[in-house]
């Protein structure tokens, strides 16, 4: 039996039309996690920009780390018992190449040479101590044969005690820093 004209035959409810409106709710689905995933992905770039800027802030410029790695130059030099007037130094920055890939500036230290000693392994153990007691990374080692102390700060700078035949040195140099901080510097 054949349909007449007059007859209304119903769509078929195959799975033709079931499989697109399952298809369009799958794009669609798929859709808005895409727009979430990207929606999450900027606000996590904009939040590691922002604490960053916020690190980069609150970070020491190069100048006033030197001024605290002169006075710690100055007390250890007084704790040691070595007399010197702090060396002249460059008063221009040096250019560095920072962790995170970024040029900063560093300055170098005030150093102190001082005489030398008759102990030279109980100066390295006292500054050892001494540095140590600041939380500094320190180590042994020579210098051209001479033996010396060198130290990290927590933020990177460097310090050095040396002590030979001729004389005890101590140096150091700044952190690597994103900004000059010099009185007068632009």
């Amino acid at each position: 039996m054949t349909p007449s004209q007059d007859e209304v035959v119903p769509p078929p409810d195959g799975p033709r039309r079931g499989h697109r409106t399952r298809r369009w709710i799958a794009v669609a689905v798929l859709g808005v996690a895409l727009v979430v995933a990207v929606v999450m992905l900027v606000n996590h770039v904009e939040r590691a920009e922002r604490m960053q800027d916020e690190r980069d802030a609150a970070e020491q410029s190069a100048w006033d780390n030197r001024t605290e790695m002169d006075q710690v130059i100055i007390d250890t030099a007084a704790r040691l018992g070595l007399t010197g007037a702090p060396r002249e130094e460059r008063e221009t920055p040096l250019t560095c190449m920072r962790n995170d890939g970024r040029p900063g500036l560093s300055y170098l230290a005030h150093g102190i040479e001082g005489e030398p000693v008759d102990d030279v392994d109980a100066l390295l153990g006292q500054v050892t101590d001494y540095w140590e007691s600041f939380g500094y990374t320190v180590g042994r080692g020579q210098v051209g044969g001479v033996p010396g102390v060198h130290a990290q700060t927590q933020t990177g700078a460097m310090l050095e005690l040396i002590s030979g035949p001729g004389a005890t040195v101590i140096s150091g140099e700044t952190i690597c820093a994103l900004t000059d901080g010099r009185p007068g510097a632009g």
